[in-house]
């Protein structure tokens, strides 16, 4: 899932993206308002913030909302929109994944002790959402939804 580019987007050219896509007139000014409040709050311009998922989840969880005087509520509410906002250019791997876990990896981990299955949930999600079945994971499978962890996620790491 990570997404390799030549050229760096950047804010500005995800307010173009904002700006020329299909969502209503308010989704479009709460999108481009939440990526001018980042900007604001990171201290650079627009056309200067590359539009980097893993690099924006590393400086955004350095920040503290209340001490920019943003409520918590209205912190998360940015950070959503962002991602909304960066799926306009490029993949963004959700923070949270609904998909169902295949058939033959809960047949796997029926034997599994609870903290075990919990901990391994949204990689077994991720799997069956890709239809790869146990007997098919590999290292490079595995390594690339580290990547993708890494790199195409706005959610804090935990």
């Amino acid at each position: 899932m990570t997404f390799q580019t030549n050229s760096l987007i950047t804010f500005l050219d995800i307010i173009i993206l904002i700006n020329n896509s299909n969502h209503s007139k308010a989704r479009k000014q709460d999108m481009a308002s939440a990526l001018r409040t980042i900007a604001k709050i990171l201290g650079v311009e627009l056309s200067e913030l590359i539009a980097d998922p893993g690099l924006l989840r590393r400086r955004l969880d350095m920040v503290s909302p209340h001490s920019v005087g943003i409520s918590s509520r209205r912190w998360a509410n940015i950070r959503t929109l962002l991602a909304r906002a960066l799926e306009l250019a490029r993949p963004v791997m959700s923070s949270r994944c609904y998909a169902e876990i295949s058939p033959a990896w809960l047949a796997l981990m029926k034997d599994w002790g609870r903290s075990s299955q919990d901990r391994m949930k949204p990689l077994l999600r991720y799997l069956s959402e890709q239809g790869i079945a146990p007997s098919d994971v590999t290292l490079e499978i595995l390594l690339s939804y580290r990547d993708a962890i890494l790199n195409d996620r706005l959610r804090a790491l935990t």
